[in-house]
């Protein structure tokens, strides 16, 4: 009630005037002049006392209104609760709007917009953890709500991958083709290389042949055949060029082996059959063969061993021999015991009789043996006055000459022989006879004479034998 003058506050009695009216809402006491609290709902309170009359707001203990709110209630006597928006669960106690800021949202004090993905807390100014998957995490708390990425114990993730381990909650293997298993916990990519593969670090191209290890950047082992091994670990994966116990190959081809894990033999065109272990190409010369180191060129007849430097033995027949052991591939010439031929024919025996040699004895000794006899081989057991030589076949220097004297003997015999007869015919020569006819017949005859004695000189040359000497001797003196 307000009084035109002055009443009581209670009973509305006017003081000074008849006429009073009620205070306006939200004042109290004398005269209306006092405001309701803050305190009181809606600022409501009794006009007399000043009390909250229809409670608080953002206070309890009603109608006082005196004690403030708990944290995280508000409005009529704090039976409302902060919104879960709210940074700490805190609001303003009177209106609610979030006093601290948002958490998961941003827009404060509202806080009506959620966080973009990949932000969460007050205001959503924090980013995810990186260990996160795909970068998210809960708005609020920030723990990873979708699993690691890299790390394992999700939802927080601060454990990282053991090692050969990446990916979602570390469920992924590392790659086989990452250097030593390792490869990055997050990507899966080879950290240190790769394994048998290039083109780091995906590592999704397999090493050149020929090559294997980090990056393929060491070659096979010349002890591979072909070069060529495992591209992971440069086992030789092909067998050994030149070596034994595959894979490894360390261990060298014995003597006289060589090729594929040692398989082959070296050629018996080698000397020694030593061979290089990796070619097989004779390396200490050939043995019967020239062409060093290949060796594909018997050697020439005549000679034998390594690189056909040996000449075959005097003791061989025609000087043959075989390439390789020397030894006389075509029986002996004056000596026995083929193929050796070390051992002097016997002389003074035969198996044939006497005359004769050769297979079944068919062979007749060589009339320039003493009494026509020689052993089972042919050969003379001793010459006839003369003559020398294996067979007897060589007539001797000193019988020689005495040959030589006699056929000049001979000649000089001869010329005085025909000059006697010149001189006889001239003598008895008829006088009507022309001189003419005396000289061509004089010349006719020397030129017989002549003639006669060239054949004898010729026969002479051509024969080494004594009766065909003797022969020539006394057909140059029936002349």
């Amino acid at each position: 009630m307000e009084c035109s003058g002055s009443c009581h506050q209670e009973t509305g009695t006017c003081f000074k005037c008849l006429g009073c009216t009620v205070c306006p809402s939200g004042q109290w006491g004398p005269d209306c002049t006092n405001q309701c609290s803050t305190a009181c709902y809606k600022r409501s309170c009794d006009r007399t006392t000043g009390l909250c009359d229809k409670g608080c707001q953002g206070f309890t203990n009603a109608p006082y209104c005196n004690t403030t709110c708990p944290s995280g209630q508000w409005g009529p006597n704090c039976t409302n609760q902060c919104n879960k928006k709210c940074y700490n669960g805190s609001c303003d106690r009177t209106s609610g709007v979030c006093d601290k800021g948002c958490d998961g949202f941003t827009n404060p004090p509202f806080c009506n917009a959620v966080c973009p993905s990949g932000q969460w807390g007050l205001n959503c100014i924090q980013q995810c953890s990186e260990n996160c998957y795909n970068g998210s995490c809960n708005r609020t708390s920030g723990v990873c709500d979708k699993g690691c990425i890299g790390f394992t114990d999700p939802p927080f993730c601060t454990s990282a991958c053991r090692r050969g381990q990446w990916g979602p909650n570390c469920t992924n293997q590392c790659s086989r083709n990452c250097f030593n298993g390792l490869c990055d916990s997050t990507t899966g990519h080879c950290s240190q290389g790769c394994q048998g593969f290039t083109n780091p670090p995906s590592c999704d191209t397999a090493c050149p042949s020929g090559q294997w290890g980090l990056n393929c950047i060491t070659q096979c082992s010349i002890h591979c055949y072909n070069r060529s091994c495992d591209r992971t670990t440069g086992a030789c994966d092909k067998g050994c060029n030149g070596f034994t116990d595959p894979p490894y190959c360390t261990t060298a081809c014995p003597n006289g082996q060589w090729g594929l894990n040692c398989i082959n033999q070296c050629s018996i065109n080698c000397n020694n059959r030593s061979c290089e272990s990796t070619s097989g190409l004779c390396d200490k010369g050939c043995n019967g063969y020239a062409d060093a180191p290949f060796c594909s060129i018997v050697c020439p007849s005549g000679q034998w061993g390594p690189n056909c430097s040996n000449q075959c033995s005097k003791n061989c027949f025609n000087g043959s021999c075989d390439s390789t052991t020397g030894q006389c591939d075509k029986g002996c010439n004056g000596f026995i015991n083929p193929p050796y031929c070390d051992t002097v024919a016997d002389l003074k025996t035969t198996d044939c009789p006497a005359g004769f040699h050769g297979t079944n004895c068919s062979l007749q000794c060589s009339s320039n043996c003493n009494e026509n006899l020689c052993n089972r081989f042919g050969l003379c057991i001793s010459c006839k006055a003369g003559f020398a030589g294996l067979y007897c076949e060589r007539v001797t220097d000193t019988d020689y000459g005495v040959y030589i004297f006699t056929s000049v003997v001979g000649v000089v015999a001869v010329v005085i022989v025909v000059a006697a007869v010149l001189c006889r015919r001239r003598k008895k020569q008829p006088k009507h006879q022309s001189q003419d006819e005396s000289n061509d017949g004089t010349l006719l005859q020397v030129y017989q004479s002549v003639n006669k004695l060239n054949v004898f000189s010729h026969l002479n040359e051509e024969t080494t034998e004594p009766d065909e000497v003797e022969a020539g001797l006394r057909k140059s003196h029936e002349l």
